[in-house]
Formats: C-alpha cells, structure tokens, sequence
C-alpha cells in the first residue's frame, strides 16, 4: 500500500459498516417535521464521511451534523447551523439562547426559553419552522443515541 491509498479494514464491524447501519435507521417524525439519518461528506472535497441528519419541515430540507446536533439538544451548544454543503440553510435555537434584540430573539418572541426552534434566514430576518418542546427533545436525542459511530 502506497502513503496516500486508503486503508484497508479487515476487522469485522469496522469500515464502512456504520454507513449501512446508519442507512437503515428509520427516520423519526416530530410534529411536521422529519429527521432522516445520512452520510455526508464534509472537509476538503467533501473525502470525510460523517453521521448527518437530514431535517426537513414546512418544503425546505437541511443537513446538520449528528454529533452538533447531540450537543445542542443536550445543551452543550447554544445555536447550531446547517453544514455548508446543506440545501438549505437553516439555525436551531432555544429561546435561552436568543438575544432579545436580535432577529432570532425576535423570531423566538413567543416561545419558551427551553423550547428549541428551526429558524430559517428570511428577507426580514428569521422565521421559525417548527418549535420543540423538551419532550420532543427528549424523542429526538434518543433517536441520536441509535446513531453508529464511525
């Protein structure tokens, strides 16, 4: 094997296992949104292969990674975004986490500090797609925790 081929796995369970698993894991539904778990490519000609979830609510779709989405909603991480490569640009946060003089502070108006919201860019700002309550957190995180690791 030459310094730059790609390593050969042998052990079984290893390799590009996960990526089955993971394209088997049934999406989740919350409300009218849908989480669907993918493999992207990320990094320098997209050549790193990582757990994604794929959330599409209200026509628009976005990607976000797996392990960022996991850490917003066990609230390590106060606002997460779509990957670069995403359809669709799209913001998570909670109403804690929103300024109140900012546009997603504004988007968050009516909505509890521990609710999570999918806010998308708009020509006046941010607009929420859908709220999360903590139950629905809760469903979502356990849907992380089927996810294989790489």
């Amino acid at each position: 094997m030459g310094l730059f081929a790609r390593k050969q796995s042998t052990a079984p369970g290893t390799g590009d296992d996960w990526e089955r698993r993971l394209d088997g894991l049934e999406p989740l539904q919350v409300h009218h949104a849908e989480f669907r778990a993918r493999v992207l490519g990320v990094g320098r000609r997209g050549a790193r292969r990582i757990p994604a979830v794929e959330l599409a609510v209200s026509g628009t779709a976005g990607h976000f990674r797996a392990d960022e989405l996991e850490s917003f909603l066990g609230g390590r991480l106060g606002i997460l975004e779509t990957l670069h490569s995403s359809p669709t640009p799209l913001f998570m946060a909670t109403g804690a986490h929103a300024g109140a003089d900012s546009p997603a502070g504004d988007a968050l108006a009516h909505a509890a500090r521990d609710e999570a919201a999918v806010l998308q860019p708009a020509a006046e700002g941010l607009r929420c797609l859908v709220l999360f309550s903590p139950a629905d957190q809760q469903r979502i995180t356990r849907w992380l925790a089927l996810f294989p690791r790489p």
